[in-house]
């Protein structure tokens, strides 16, 4: 079935959560339902693609004045001693910015479905953590930045668990592999505090569809989990194609 509209996809959850994993699995369970998801693409050396990506981050400063304000921060006393915060508080606003640019651009330049699994929420709820941003500024950021008719999927875990994938993965994070582990389990822990108090949120923004999914560990289950998530995403399409 062709449906008319498109969805922007983001996959929201504390690092080590699974999320990559559950983008993967999913771009295929949801090709099976003939349903076509294209991954977030990293920006290429395009140069008349670069200046559609420039227009589109110059609009959302113009109409989304507040991000700008969000250089202007303080770091929150407990993470003002870990190297590197400055630079990693300023690095997220920064791709926050490209990122919408890039979600807006393919939003209107394609009929694909958009997935995305470093979004804009998470990038939000990392610049609260280690900044001073309240979460009535979250809250409106994420109604202006998030593209209309959004599936936002929560993947849940235990934070230690978490916290133990991602210390496994042999990835250079100067930022988190300079800080102290109780200060790690501090970032996990309030992370998924928010992320709960973001689902819990009931007038985030009239056209999100919310969707949890539960990764404990065990990979098998998770990928039988993922198939009934595209069941899911599929009768949210079949719903709004058919206005109800």
């Amino acid at each position: 079935m062709k449906f008319k509209s498109q969805n922007y996809i983001e996959l929201v959850g504390v690092a080590g959560a699974g999320k990559t994993t559950v983008a993967k699995s999913l771009v295929d369970e949801m090709y099976k339902v003939k349903i076509l998801l294209r991954s977030r693409e990293v920006i290429n050396k395009n140069l008349w693609l670069r200046t559609k990506i420039f227009y589109n981050m110059f609009l959302i400063i113009l109409f989304v004045p507040e991000i700008i304000l969000l250089y202007l921060l303080f770091i929150r006393r407990s993470f003002k001693n870990t190297p590197h915060v400055k630079s990693v508080k300023f690095n997220l606003i920064n791709r926050l910015i490209i990122d919408a640019a890039v979600m807006r651009y393919h939003i209107n330049n394609s009929n694909n479905n958009i997935l995305n699994d470093e979004g804009i929420i998470g990038k939000l709820v990392s610049l609260s953590i280690i900044s001073k941003i309240s979460s009535t500024k979250i809250k409106l950021l994420i109604k202006k930045l998030l593209p209309k008719n959004s599936i936002l999927i929560y993947v849940k875990t235990d934070p230690i668990k978490a916290l133990k994938r991602e210390n496994k993965r042999n990835i250079n994070l100067p930022f988190f592999d300079d800080m102290k582990y109780e200060l790690k389990k501090k970032f996990f822990y309030e992370a998924v505090t928010i992320y709960d108090e973001i689902e819990k949120v009931k007038n985030l923004k009239s056209d999100i569809k919310k969707i949890s999914i539960y990764n404990q560990g065990n990979c098998n289950e998770l990928i039988d989990k993922i198939k009934i998530l595209a069941k899911k995403i599929y009768d949210i399409k079949f719903r709004e194609h058919n206005g109800d």
